[in-house]
Order: structure tokens, then C-alpha cells, then sequence
């Protein structure tokens, strides 16, 4: 009987462990519907979530090609974005918000938010319970940081942010083709935004950015 009761509170203890796992590299907050940031194209948002109509505008860094859903079982309305670093195919940003943007969006009636994407995040919960999602050393405090260097997004300035930021070693062949001489300097740059905005301490929207540089 007693080893039954040892058993089965290491079983508790692990599972419990697991529930409240962090991903210290943020990229299990890049994925919505099925779309992965820097993996999938316009044309796979299109197949998974239907056919829209395409925006493009701006030019350089601040261009933008993107479609947009109403996700009618979330009631959320969602824009995928490629940006510059996209080359208007490549998916790199998203943005989910309670409000419409003045422009076509596409009814979805299929598909819903997984347990998965945004591991619990959800618009019109609190301002304190999106913070706890997160250990502090990835909530950035705005006063402290250069915003205009920033810049990722045409948006408010919001009081916090996340950001995760990866080093991603290189392969030989990366190496070779980059004709990197310093090993110091073999990674990549993998960064992860995740900028909130919240109206009366509720969530309201929210922006995701993936981005990989050498």
C-alpha cells in the first residue's frame, strides 16, 4: 500500500511538472491554427483557413502583404502578416484582436483555437494573469528599453512586452556559405515579440513577430 501511495505522488509531481513546463525559447507562442511563424506561406494560410483576399502596402521595412479571418468560433479577428523579412510570402507576424481592422475579413466557421497555440493566452483575460504567464526575465519594461529601435510594429507603445531571444548554432554548410571566419559569430538571431495591448487591464489585442537573421 505505501509503495502504491510513493507511485502515485511521483505520477502527481511529474505530471504537475509538465502542465506548468515554460518554453524558454517562445516559439510555442508562434503558432495559430496550425500556422507556424517563419514556416508557413500565404498560400498554406489560404488552404487551412480558406480563401481571402491579399493587402499589400508600404515599401522596404515597413512593407506588408497579409490576409484576414474571423475566426467565428473563437469570435476573434486574426491578420497574418509577411513583413519585409517575409518577402511578402513567407508568414513572420500575426495579430488577434476583439476589433476589426477597416478592411475585408474572411468568415471562418471550422477551426478553433488548440490548447496548444498561446499555451492559455486568450484575449479579455487580465492584465495580471497575462504577466504570470511568463518568468520576469522576458517581460521588458518599456521605460527601460530604446521603443524606436524597435519598431517591429506601428502600434501604442505598451508599458511591457515579451521578448525571447535565441541563439541558434550554425551548420557547417551555414558557416561555409556565410564565409564566417570567427566561430564566435557562427548563430543565428531567433526573436520572438509578443506585444499586448489591454484596455481597462483586459486583454483586447494581441501582436506575435518570429524573426531569424545571421
Amino acid at each position: 500500500m505505501k509503495n502504491k501511495i510513493i507511485i502515485l505522488f511521483i505520477f502527481l509531481l511529474t505530471n504537475c511538472n509538465a502542465q506548468y513546463s515554460f518554453d524558454s525559447t517562445g516559439r510555442v507562442f508562434s503558432k495559430l491554427y496550425g500556422v507556424k511563424l517563419e514556416k508557413a506561406t500565404i498560400n498554406e494560410v489560404q488552404r487551412l483557413l480558406g480563401d481571402a483576399e491579399i493587402y499589400q502596402d508600404g515599401d522596404a521595412a515597413s512593407s506588408s502583404t497579409r490576409v484576414n479571418y474571423f475566426i467565428k468560433k473563437d469570435n476573434l479577428y486574426i491578420v497574418f502578416d509577411s513583413g519585409e523579412m517575409g518577402g511578402g510570402v513567407i508568414i513572420n507576424s500575426f495579430n488577434i484582436s476583439l476589433i476589426p481592422v477597416k478592411e475585408k475579413y474572411t468568415i471562418n466557421s471550422r477551426v478553433s483555437m488548440s490548447r496548444k497555440d498561446l499555451q492559455g493566452i486568450h484575449l479579455g483575460m487580465s492584465k495580471i494573469d497575462f504577466f504570470k504567464i511568463f518568468p520576469s526575465k522576458y517581460i521588458m519594461d518599456s521605460s527601460k528599453q530604446d521603443y524606436d529601435k524597435i519598431g517591429f510594429f506601428d502600434i501604442k507603445k505598451p508599458d511591457r512586452f515579451i521578448l525571447f531571444d535565441n541563439k541558434i548554432p550554425m551548420t557547417k554548410e551555414d558557416i561555409k556559405y556565410f564565409r564566417i571566419k570567427n566561430l564566435k559569430n557562427a548563430f543565428f538571431d531567433e526573436t520572438i515579440w509578443i506585444i499586448p495591448t489591454f484596455k481597462c487591464d483586459t486583454l483586447v489585442e494581441l501582436n506575435v513577430s518570429k524573426s531569424t537573421y545571421s
